[in-house]
């Protein structure tokens, strides 16, 4: 496996610092954090090239801990009909680049000179085009960025209704909240009550100074895939974004963080403010004393 492929002119566009190749194979599965299936469609958001088939994937690191992860995909069509697809120069092949959210970028090199990050995984002779899909992540601070915001959700114990229960808290950068209650299990006759709330900015940074501290922001490689939740146990799981990149709580499992788990989701909870979670237990409460069963 090639572990020493030089910067290109792609590496040096999308960041200016010295970069030390890692090549990780085929893996499919290379993001920080959660986003994955990359191979299955994904693209970062791009479309993806009818028939490109992937390559390999790998990931490359900047002395100021910043983070490129890469996918590269092969087909048979030539590198101007692929740039016209995307919208790009024709005449620049390898040098133009079609930006997408959250410093993600695609562009297009033909297969041969072999101008872009490889490893053991080559294109077959009669592909004439690569495609490389990109993102780059820097390394976070303690101090939370523009984008920081969360989502957590709840569900009880598998119990018959009305005793099953599930709500939700979402809290967007600037601030904005709601706690989503459904107090049954989901379908057309379940209802589901929405209260709004306010979080200000020095609770939101403390929420995101404690993950910092369990580590949920290191670069490290994906989490494997946890097993599965038991059957009839209550369920709960929280994402978080940062600078472009999502997180998964439960990541920290994997590095032996679990009561970090619980700290964290805690402290999610009690952004709720007491009137906000009085009412809506207080509906479900209704609800469940009014429950007829069908």
């Amino acid at each position: 496996m090639d572990q020493s492929a030089p910067p290109t002119r792609w590496w040096l566009a999308v960041a200016p610092v010295a970069l030390a190749v890692l090549v990780i194979g085929s893996l499919g599965l290379v993001l920080h954090g959660r986003t994955r299936g990359a191979d299955e469609g994904d693209w970062l958001g791009f479309v993806r090239y009818p028939g490109a088939r992937l390559l390999c994937s790998g990931r490359a690191y900047g002395v100021g801990g910043e983070e490129i992860h890469w996918w590269s995909y092969a087909t048979r069509d030539e590198p101007a009909s692929v740039a016209g697809f995307y919208r790009l120069d024709p005449s620049r092949p390898g040098d133009a680049q079609l930006k997408g959210p959250g410093e993600t970028a695609l562009a297009v090199h033909p297969a041969a000179p072999p101008d872009y990050p490889s490893c053991d995984t080559t294109p077959a002779a009669s592909e004439r085009t690569v495609i490389l899909v990109s993102r780059l992540l820097r390394q976070l601070t303690d101090v939370p960025p523009g984008d920081f915001a969360l989502r957590y959700e709840y569900r009880s114990g598998s119990l018959p209704p009305p005793g099953h229960f599930e709500y939700s808290i979402h809290v967007t950068p600037d601030g904005r909240a709601t706690m989503v209650m459904r107090p049954d299990y989901p379908s057309d006759r379940t209802p589901s009550w929405a209260e709004d709330f306010t979080v200000t900015g020095d609770q939101l940074a403390s929420v995101y100074r404690l993950l910092y501290a369990t580590r949920l922001f290191a670069l490290r490689p994906p989490a494997r895939e946890s097993e599965a939740t038991p059957v009839g146990g209550e369920t709960e799981w929280m994402t978080v974004t940062a600078a472009g990149a999502t997180y998964d709580v439960a990541d920290l499992a994997s590095v032996g963080q679990e009561s970090a788990i619980a700290r964290i989701h805690g402290a999610v909870n009690a952004l709720v403010p007491a009137r906000v979670r009085e009412s809506l237990l207080a509906r479900r409460e209704r609800y469940a004393r009014e429950y007829h069963r069908p």
